[in-house]
């Protein structure tokens, strides 16, 4: 007796996830400062703050000494593995090697000195700034709107509250990226989402936007 051809229809592949990440305590609200910046600065922004790739490739100001960022209020009391300050990450040591182990071309790294207000040392921080810069952002398939006050009318301004692609294709084995063309900062990778939980590493917010 002839058995019966399944008809049952093939799965579809799971759809697969990179991450916009951030702080929870974005900007100055972390409680850290660098309290050095007119010493460090030469040109005439003393604000620490990244800064735009296609200005500075390193993405981090130009600086002759080395930075003292100073732990107060939440900062001083919540040490958290990762902030960000002015655009720069602020890591702790094991992101810091892990970053590194994973992904080590993507980075501009800085040292830094940390402290309390009384002068006291705290916690060692790396200061940290992504320069890989690709052109994976899928607009075909992206909600986005082009940012007003770029002049060519360009760069897409996106939000992570939107539903976003990056291409896969064009990402490979990249763990971290800034999309070229749009206002957004780095994406990461969906292991580095998940390093963070194992870890149980504290700081970072990851908002899911799809492969395509």
């Amino acid at each position: 007796m002839t058995k019966p051809v399944s008809t049952s229809k093939s799965q579809k592949p799971k759809q697969e996830f990179v991450y916009f990440i951030d702080s929870r305590w974005s900007g100055f609200g972390a409680g850290i400062d660098c309290i050095n910046s007119k010493e460090i600065f030469p040109g005439p922004n003393k604000t620490f703050m990244a800064v735009p790739l296609d200005m500075q490739p390193d993405g981090i100001n130009p600086m002759v000494g080395i930075p003292v960022m100073q732990f107060e209020g939440r900062a001083q009391k919540y040490h958290e593995d990762f902030e960000v300050v002015g655009g720069v990450w602020v890591l702790s040591p094991p992101v810091r090697e892990f970053f590194e182990g994973i992904d080590a071309g993507a980075f501009t790294f800085r040292e830094c000195k940390t402290q309390y207000p009384d002068g006291s040392p705290a916690p060692p921080r790396s200061l940290v700034v992504v320069k890989r810069v690709i052109d994976a952002f899928d607009r075909e398939r992206s909600e986005f709107r082009i940012n007003p006050y770029d002049p060519k009318q360009e760069v897409a301004a996106v939000s992570s509250l939107n539903e976003n692609y990056f291409k896969k294709a064009v990402i490979g084995d990249f763990h971290f990226f800034v999309p070229a063309k749009t206002t957004t900062n780095a994406i990461v990778s969906q292991a580095v989402k998940d390093e963070f939980k194992k870890q149980g590493w504290k700081g970072a917010d990851f908002s899911k936007a799809f492969l395509s």
